[in-house]
């Protein structure tokens, strides 16, 4: 069952028991997955990028209903036009082709993450030093085609969780994470083992932007777009954008 929400950014609840519906036309529906601690199904806290996804919306006096599903589903969604946008995705050559992409959002960096007791570091300075490497990843992030296209050892799976686990019982070598998130799932999945655990120094990606990924057949997608756009520089104009930041202790490297 496609699990959802509907959210708002500050609205209290009253409100809506007052209007007793929201019209279609007041909500955008986007779709999204997990990627702790950016976005996640978990009710009271979906997430940093989520929180900045909401507040945009309100800003532009509308909701919004979330579909929570795996990020390759979320594309299917996005081609089809049945909901106006997916986040948070990184802007590709192959990707733009299909679909428009909002102003950035939030600048990640992504590394390759190991275990420093049972696994040697490489030396990694372009993903050509990669081939043959056992490395862990997840099905739809957008690093499966460069490490696919060097002939790394990949095996995908569907959330940055499993990729955790997955290095964790030594089924794979390396993992491929961003940095924030990556530290966060270590301590809360593997406690004083974390310690263990070490980053190759040079990032896969550096301080890479995440975006609203459009579909092009939602209906009105360019004028929605540029609404959103200007709702973001908005929100930042009003500090609101750095409030959720500070909230996440979210710092760009």
């Amino acid at each position: 069952m496609r699990k959802c929400f509907i959210f708002g950014w500050c609205i209290p609840l009253v409100l809506f028991l007052i209007s007793g519906f929201v019209r279609a036309s007041d909500t955008l529906p986007l779709a999204s997955g997990d990627w702790p601690p950016y976005t996640q199904n978990v009710p009271g806290d979906y997430g940093l990028t989520t929180e900045i996804v909401s507040a945009v919306i309100a800003e532009m006096g509308m909701h919004t209903e979330v579909q929570w599903l795996p990020w390759k589903r979320n594309e299917v969604l996005l081609r089809q036009g049945k909901v106006f946008a997916a986040f948070p995705y990184r802007k590709t050559l192959e990707r733009s082709s299909e679909f428009a992409f909002s102003d950035p959002l939030i600048f990640t960096t992504t590394r390759l993450f190991f275990d420093a007791e049972r696994t040697e570091p490489v030396t990694f300075e372009k993903f050509s030093d990669l081939k043959g490497v056992l490395i862990g990843g997840v099905r739809g992030y957008s690093y499966v085609g460069d490490f696919e296209s060097v002939g790394a050892e990949l095996t995908v799976v569907n959330s940055d969780v499993q990729l955790v686990k997955m290095l964790a019982s030594q089924r794979i070598d390396f993992a491929a994470l961003d940095t924030l998130g990556g530290r966060l799932l270590l301590a809360d999945m593997l406690g004083d083992r974390q310690a263990d655990y070490r980053m190759l120094p040079k990032p896969l990606y550096s301080k890479s932007p995440s975006r609203l990924m459009v579909s092009r057949n939602y209906p009105g997608h360019q004028r929605l777009l540029s609404d959103f756009n200007g709702a973001l520089l908005r929100i930042k104009e009003q500090g609101i954008y750095q409030k959720i930041l500070q909230k996440y202790q979210f710092v760009e490297e």
